[in-house]
């Protein structure tokens, strides 16, 4: 599941072997793919909403997104089995997890992944991926109990990992990490010992009661949002306060374990997805009457209304039109 920036939509994937893009503010299901050959195991949105990237198990599939449709010839990468993949920020360039171990970081328009963008680290599979605000590298953590921070910049000039900046719990699974805005290096991370970690504390983990699978962070810092994925029990939301992490709120949502969670880029909504089939979304009411005016009533920008259209149909719609 990945929200878009700049329409309200919101696209998912599922064993049906499907893509659906949902329209959040008309709580409407705007557009269905085929069935694919096989089935989806990852999906991300281009900030723009003109482009959606598909994992399958063999491939992995770039869409145009058409008026009421998805491109029919999707250009396509060899990866396989990735289940991980992230826009940066500005869309320029995405990162999917690469076999076991990896992530490779591809320029979007061009398809080129050198040899400083495959980023190596990891021993085990890769569960999250967070990009810095400002696209210069990216935050991961996988099922190692790791959590690396990856400078491009700094990658491109000695071909080496920033390293100094590690964290990593022992026989902890890691499943979700998110970046502290404005705080390079920091971050929230959650895996399967109950646990939320503070990336510049290794020793004292918040206590939550239960495992908790996905993170979201509101853009004031104020609240951290967090996703249960404990076997067995209901997916329930539950809202901390930052820094303290005391518990304000907790939320019933699914029947069964939360597997993916966004946050709108503009904070007034959320959207879990579940192993139920659901795909829940939450309106924000509580938000902070100190914050700036701007930043309660979300982005400047409004957003887009422009859509994608094959050239041939232009052709067509002008020529029935004459």
């Amino acid at each position: 599941m990945d929200v878009c920036i700049r329409k309200q939509l919101v696209v998912t994937c599922s064993k049906d072997k499907t893509i659906r893009i949902w329209n959040y503010a008309t709580r409407t299901l705007e557009i269905v793919s085929g069935v694919l050959s096989d089935e989806t195991l990852a999906v991300a949105f281009h900030p723009s909403g003109f482009h959606v990237i598909c994992s399958l198990v063999d491939k992995i599939s770039i869409y145009n997104v058409l008026g009421q449709e998805f491109s029919s010839q999707p250009r396509t990468l060899q990866i396989k089995a990735c289940k991980e993949i992230k826009f940066s920020n500005g869309g320029h360039l995405f990162a999917c997890a690469y076999g076991t171990n990896a992530i490779w970081v591809y320029n979007f328009y061009t398809e080129d992944c050198p040899q400083y963008y495959q980023c190596k680290g990891h021993v085990n599979r890769v569960r999250c991926i967070d990009w810095f605000e400002n696209d210069t590298g990216f935050t991961s953590c996988g099922i190692d109990g790791n959590v690396y921070y990856y400078d491009l910049i700094v990658q491109k000039e000695t071909l080496q990992r920033l390293n100094e900046k590690d964290f990593n719990q022992k026989n902890v699974n890691f499943t979700s990490v998110v970046n502290l805005p404005g705080r390079p290096f920091e971050s929230f991370v959650v895996g399967n010992d109950k646990k939320i970690w503070h990336s510049k504390d290794p020793k004292n983990g918040f206590d939550a009661g239960i495992n908790i699978s996905q993170l979201a962070l509101t853009n004031n810092q104020k609240a951290l949002i967090a996703g249960t994925g404990e076997e067995g029990k209901p997916g329930s939301i539950h809202i901390y306060q930052v820094p303290q992490l005391a518990k304000l709120n907790e939320v019933q949502a699914h029947s069964k374990p939360i597997e993916r969670m966004r946050m709108s880029y503009d904070n007034n909504f959320l959207f879990t997805g579940g192993q139920d089939g659901l795909l829940i979304i939450h309106d924000i009411k509580d938000r902070d009457p100190r914050a700036p005016k701007a930043q309660r009533e979300g982005l400047g920008l409004p957003f887009s209304e422009e859509i994608l259209i094959d050239k041939q149909d232009i052709e067509t719609f002008i020529s029935e039109k004459e």
